[in-house]
């Protein structure tokens, strides 16, 4: 699908729409790209208390790629639909409009098989309001029926939905923030929940195998349905029940924590 443009009327405009069909195998050395484009600023010479103002608007939102290889895919290039700037910071000679960053897009790679080295980002956009959310990245193989997801957004701001769908694994990390909302029905095989993210359920999800918490991971459990086989909470992760849930197998590693949130018992 093609990126939306940001708002207001110099907003970036979205990224574009890639789609590669492979037979044999590709190698990726350079740039593939679908990003947004960054927000632009206009001047309002209006007297606002005595001052200029300078409009900046948002950044576009990350288009999509859509790759499918047969053989292999190998190189050391970057895959990347990430989200425009929104720029914007209070002073200066210009009283500023503040905006935020686009979303990142969606990557989807299908492969026989997987040597690629190099970087494959979905990020959301610098915002002098907020960042923008982060993209996904979908990746599988053909041994895997169901195919993995994985959420990161740069160590920066912004909540991901995560809706009605499958997957054999789905990765959050860096920092990025997750959710799944009410009428969402989520299904994997493992969940890994790592390296400062935070996963939002209020839906339901059911989990196969495994739920990992770490590196200061944070999962809260606040609602809907949680089925789960064996659930890790490993060092420096966190699990808040704030609602019901069913668990065959539960560990909480040293350093690790399982608790509620305030005012939930």
């Amino acid at each position: 699908d093609l990126g939306s443009g940001g708002g207001g009327i110099a907003g970036g405009v979205g990224g574009g729409k890639i789609t590669i069909n492979i037979k044999g195998n590709i190698t990726i050395d350079g740039n593939i790209d679908a990003g947004g484009a960054d927000g632009s600023y206009y001047t309002n010479f209006e007297n606002w208390s005595g001052h200029t103002v300078a409009y900046y608007d948002g950044g576009g939102s990350g288009g999509s790629i859509n790759m499918a290889v047969n053989g292999i895919i190998s190189g050391s290039g970057t895959i990347k639909s990430n989200g425009g700037s929104g720029y914007g910071t209070w002073g200066g000679p210009y009283w500023v409009s503040k905006s935020g960053g686009g979303s990142g897009g969606r990557i989807a790679l299908y492969y026989g098989k997987n040597e690629f080295s190099g970087y494959i980002t979905a990020f959301g956009g610098y915002g002098g309001w907020k960042y923008g959310s982060s993209g996904t990245i979908f990746l599988k193989d053909g041994f895997k029926p169901l195919g993995d997801l994985v959420i990161k957004n740069n160590f920066n701001a912004g909540v991901t939905p995560i809706t009605n769908n499958s997957f054999d694994n789905i990765s959050l990390r860096d920092n990025t923030t997750a959710e799944i909302i009410s009428t969402s029905i989520v299904n994997c095989n493992n969940l890994y929940v790592q390296n400062g993210a935070t996963l939002n359920n209020s839906g339901k999800l059911n989990i196969v195998q495994t739920l990992n918490l770490d590196s200061n991971g944070i999962l809260n459990h606040n609602g809907g349905e949680f089925n789960i086989t064996e659930l890790t909470v490993g060092n420096s992760g966190t699990f808040n029940l704030n609602y019901f849930m069913s668990v065959t197998s539960l560990t909480i590693r040293n350093g690790g924590i399982f608790s509620h949130l305030a005012g939930n018992a």
